[in-house]
């Protein structure tokens, strides 16, 4: 399905990246941690609960911030290769119409 969608994304410049299964596999595992178990054989509690530690990473990435970012100079790259805005319906249409008609085409 990755590949396909390449495919018809090819017209509009985009390249085809370096997938392979072991990459997809990689990308494709959850990364969601438990400590149930712990809790129950060692009588593990977290010292920071979830919530404050969302919120103390999100503090950490402060510099990240859009007022700490540099000013650019004239228009970004998306900006320019989607027309400045004008043409992105369209553009958007052609992509939905072609996709839907390669998924009956293809219903894998």
């Amino acid at each position: 399905l990755v590949e396909f969608m390449y495919k018809l994304c090819e017209p509009y410049g985009m390249k085809v990246p370096q997938l392979t299964p072991s990459r997809i596999r990689l990308l494709s595992c959850n990364r969601t941690f438990n400590c149930s178990k712990a809790k129950d054989r060692l009588g593990y509690t977290p010292i920071v609960s979830l919530q404050e530690g969302i919120e103390r990473t999100i503090e950490s990435y402060s510099h990240l911030r859009a007022e700490h970012q540099p000013k650019r100079d004239g228009q970004s790259k998306m900006h320019i290769y989607l027309g400045g805005g004008k043409d992105l319906d369209v553009l958007l249409r052609k992509f939905l119409y072609r996709l839907f008609t390669a998924l009956r085409r293809n219903p894998e």
